[in-house]
């Protein structure tokens, strides 16, 4: 990833995550919910939203080693990214900076592109260390 920019970096690896892990709920994978760290996602054949969330978080963390948090909404699971760039697009202030919202479920989708649904809502904030 050397020579991309920051959002091009973070494109990379949410496309990795929404293209390269096939979804499927929890309660059709294992018949109850389960929370999977990140490299259980790896392991399993298929992952939910929560646990792409959690997968690309990590990958984040790792490889830009940009602030990411987590995004609790009612029935889904997000993240979002403090770019040190102003961008385009849809994003949530956490202590006064811009996240911009990366949705690993959200096929196709790239920083900033909230799925229309979520737009209206406010999440709750998870910090990621």
């Amino acid at each position: 990833m050397e020579g991309k920019s920051q959002p091009e970096r973070v494109e990379i690896l949410l496309d990795l995550v929404q293209r390269g892990i096939p979804y499927k709920h929890d309660l059709q994978q294992f018949r109850e919910e389960n929370y999977l760290f990140a490299d259980e996602t790896l392991f399993y054949p298929f992952a939910d939203c929560e646990d792409r969330a959690v997968l690309f978080a990590r990958l984040v963390k790792h490889y830009t080693g940009l602030d990411v948090v987590g995004l609790d909404y009612p029935d889904h699971v997000s993240a979002a990214v403090k770019l040190n760039e102003d961008n385009p697009g849809d994003y949530i202030l956490v202590n006064d900076q811009r996240y911009y919202i990366c949705d690993p479920t959200y096929i196709g989708a790239k920083p900033g592109m909230a799925m229309e649904c979520m737009k209206n809502e406010r999440p709750v904030v998870i910090p990621v260390n």
